[in-house]
């Protein structure tokens, strides 16, 4: 369970992107996270209100295409 999320975000790291994982803590099930903590694709293993500040850093400063 979950290696389809791992594929999809090492061709997104792969592409030049950041992945983060859901920690284990705030998961029902840490499947598709787990998955991609194990395989070491993400940046960071972290909560969702702290997923949403590091997307937030990640984006301020950014201007629409």
């Amino acid at each position: 369970m979950g290696r389809d999320g791992a594929d999809g975000a090492a061709r997104l790291r792969q592409a030049g992107g950041t992945v983060f994982a859901q920690a284990p803590e705030s998961c029902v099930i840490w499947g598709m996270p787990g998955a991609v903590a194990k395989a070491g694709i993400a940046a960071a293993t972290l909560n969702p209100d702290a997923i949403a500040l590091m997307l937030g850093s990640f984006l301020k400063g950014r201007t629409k295409s």
